[in-house]
C-alpha cells in the first residue's frame, strides 16, 4: 500500500512539474504577442530596459504623422507636462528625424526618433515605420510597470533590469476613462483652446491641452475620423476646372454646435477661416476662428507673423471669435497636411465647437429653440452648411390639441350613450 502511495505521488509529482514547464512556455509565448496594439490604424510594439521607453510604429502611410500616447506609471496615469508623448510631423520624405514632445508640447529631454518610409508609388508611400526611445528618468525613479494608451487600447510593459526587452512583460485591454491621459475639465471655459503658446518647432504650432471629448461622440482634437457619419455639404465656386469641391459639416446637441470644413487637395492656398458668418433663427452674425491667448484675448503677434503661413501641424491654440471682438466658450483644431499646398497632396480641414449658452450671453439671441443655423465661409464657396431642426414648443401644442380631441370624443361618445 505504501508503495502504490508513493507511485501515486510521483505521478502527481510529474503531472505537477509538466504543467508548470507548459505554463510557463504559454505564458513566454503569450507575452512575445501581449507587448504590441494592433488597430485598422497599424502596429505599435512596445518595450523596456532599464534606460528607455522603446516604442515602434509600422503602419499606412499619410502625408502626416500625428500622434498623442498616454503614458501611466505603476498603474496611475502621469498628469501635467509627462503625461503624454506628442508625434506631430510633416511626413513626406523617405526618412527623417522625429520629434518628439511631452503634453505642452515641448521636446523630451534625451529622447530621439527616427521615421523611414517604403513603398514609393506615385509620388506617395504606402508603408510608415517610426521609432522612437524615451528615457525612463523622465517618469521618476521608482518605475515597476509603465502603462502606454495608444488608439484607445492600454499596453503595459515591465521595464528589465538587464537591459534586455526580451524580459519585458505585456498585457493589453481596452483603455478605461481611468487609465487615458489625464484631462482637464476645463471645457467650460474654453481653456483647452488656449492654454499653451505654440511650440518654436517649424514642423509644428499647437496647444498644449487634451482635445475634448463630447456627448455627440465628436472630439475637437484635428483628428476627423469621427464626422464620417454626419452629413457632408459641397461646397465650391467651381474652380479648379470645376473639380475643386470642398466639404462642410455641421451638428448641435442643444449645447454646443460643431462644425467641420475640409479643402479639396485642389486648393492651393491656406484655408481662410476669419470671415465666416453664423445664421441662427434668421439672425445673422460675424464669426472667425482666431488664435488665442490664455485670457481668451485675440493673439493678434502670432496672426499677423505666423498664422497666414502655417507649417505642417494640428494647431490648437485657436478660438471662436463673435462680432470679430468677443470670444465664444469654444474648442478649435486646424490640420495642416502641407504647408506648400502642392495640388496632389491633401487640403487643409477646421473643426470647431462652440457654447450656445455662451453665445446667448454675448449677443442676447434666444438659444433654447432654435429651428436652424448655418455657417458660411465665404472664402472657400458660396453654399452654408445648415442645421435644421424642430423646437420642443410645436409638439407640446400638438400634443395638447390630441389629449383635448380625446377628451372631446369620451364626452360626446358618454353623452350620446347616457341619452340612450
Amino acid at each position: 500500500m505504501k508503495q502504490s502511495h508513493h507511485k501515486k505521488l510521483s505521478i502527481f509529482a510529474y503531472l505537477l512539474s509538466f504543467i508548470f514547464i507548459v505554463s510557463m512556455s504559454l505564458g513566454t509565448l503569450v507575452y512575445g504577442a501581449d507587448n504590441t496594439i494592433q488597430t485598422e490604424k497599424g502596429t505599435l510594439t512596445a518595450s523596456a530596459d532599464d534606460t528607455y521607453l522603446y516604442l515602434t510604429y509600422e503602419g499606412a502611410w499619410d502625408y502626416n504623422i500625428q500622434e498623442r500616447i498616454g503614458i501611466s506609471v505603476n498603474g496611475t496615469a502621469v498628469s501635467g507636462q509627462y503625461g503624454d508623448i506628442i508625434l506631430n510631423t510633416g511626413n513626406t520624405s523617405e526618412s527623417q528625424s522625429l520629434q518628439v514632445r511631452d503634453s505642452w508640447w515641448n521636446p523630451i529631454s534625451g529622447a530621439t526618433g527616427t521615421v523611414q518610409n517604403s513603398g514609393s508609388a506615385n509620388g506617395n508611400y504606402t508603408t510608415t515605420t517610426w521609432k522612437i526611445q524615451v528615457p525612463l528618468s523622465t517618469y521618476g525613479a521608482s518605475i515597476d510597470t509603465l502603462g502606454v494608451t495608444w488608439q484607445n487600447r492600454n499596453l503595459t510593459v515591465t521595464p528589465a533590469s538587464d537591459n534586455s526587452s526580451d524580459s519585458t512583460e505585456a498585457t493589453t485591454t481596452e483603455a478605461t476613462a481611468a487609465s487615458t491621459e489625464d484631462k482637464t475639465d476645463d471645457t467650460a471655459t474654453g481653456s483647452s483652446a488656449t492654454t499653451e503658446a505654440p511650440s518654436t518647432d517649424s514642423s509644428t504650432e499647437a496647444s498644449t491641452s487634451d482635445p475634448t471629448q463630447v456627448d455627440s461622440g465628436l472630439v475637437i482634437d484635428g483628428y476627423y475620423d469621427d464626422w464620417k457619419s454626419y452629413p457632408v455639404t459641397e461646397i465650391t465656386y467651381t474652380s479648379n476646372n470645376t473639380k475643386s469641391i470642398h466639404t462642410g459639416q455641421i451638428y448641435t446637441d442643444g449645447e454646443k454646435v460643431y462644425v467641420h470644413f475640409a479643402m479639396n487637395d485642389l486648393y492651393t492656398t491656406q484655408m481662410q477661416i476669419q470671415q465666416m458668418t453664423l445664421t441662427i433663427n434668421g439672425q445673422s452674425f460675424a464669426l472667425g476662428v482666431y488664435p488665442v491667448k490664455e485670457d481668451h484675448s485675440i493673439d493678434w503677434d502670432f496672426y499677423n507673423n505666423e498664422m497666414r503661413s502655417l507649417p505642417n501641424g494640428i494647431y490648437k491654440n485657436l478660438g471662436v471669435i463673435i462680432n470679430y471682438t468677443q470670444y465664444c466658450d469654444s474648442e478649435a483644431a486646424m490640420t495642416i497636411y502641407d504647408s506648400t499646398h502642392q495640388p496632389d497632396t491633401k487640403g487643409d480641414e477646421l473643426e470647431f465647437a462652440f457654447s450656445l449658452k455662451d453665445f446667448q450671453r454675448i449677443t442676447g439671441l434666444n438659444t433654447d429653440q432654435i429651428s436652424s443655423i448655418t455657417i458660411v465661409n465665404p472664402n472657400i464657396g458660396s453654399q452654408g452648411v445648415t442645421w435644421a431642426g424642430t423646437s420642443t414648443a410645436p409638439w407640446i401644442g400638438v400634443a395638447a390639441a390630441v389629449v383635448l380631441c380625446i377628451a372631446g370624443l369620451y364626452t360626446y361618445k358618454h353623452k350620446k350613450e347616457t341619452r340612450v
